[in-house]
């Protein structure tokens, strides 16, 4: 790429990208992040999680990361997603997600540890883009 020439990733994607992180069994991690205000689009994302092999029960990971809006107010809300990956024995997880347009633009990234015996290692990306 020539110097003068502009990258597009930038322009489309956004990135939070939480590096090698520890979470105690029965425990959870927050990390608190804002988006931009968009002209009333939905926001798309994929929340991809990376991890040391973990197990499964009743179809929910026991290594698990959510996105909540509203984190600091009682009007706190899970926001929907379908698992696009599974792949537990690989330690690999892909849910993707849509944000509607919200009044408030401060979210939170959940992840909760619910394996009765063991920490764990994690590492996820959250990748964003308006939708089209």
């Amino acid at each position: 790429m020539k110097a003068k020439e502009k990258s597009t990733i930038n322009e489309k994607y956004r990135y939070l990208v939480i590096p090698d992180t520890e979470i105690k069994n029965k425990t959870f991690n927050s990390v608190f992040f804002e988006l931009a205000k968009n002209n009333n689009s939905n926001i798309n994302f994929r929340i991809i999680q990376a991890s040391k092999p973990y197990q499964i029960e009743k179809n929910t990971p026991l290594l698990n990361s959510s996105i909540f809006i509203n984190p600091k107010d009682k009007t706190t809300k899970e926001i929907p997603t379908f698992t696009k990956e599974l792949k537990n024995d690989d330690g690999f997880l892909i849910k993707n997600g849509t944000i509607k347009t919200q009044e408030n633009n401060i979210y939170a990234l959940i992840t909760q540890n619910t394996n009765n015996k063991e920490n764990q290692i994690y590492a996820v990306i959250v990748e964003s883009w308006l939708s089209e």
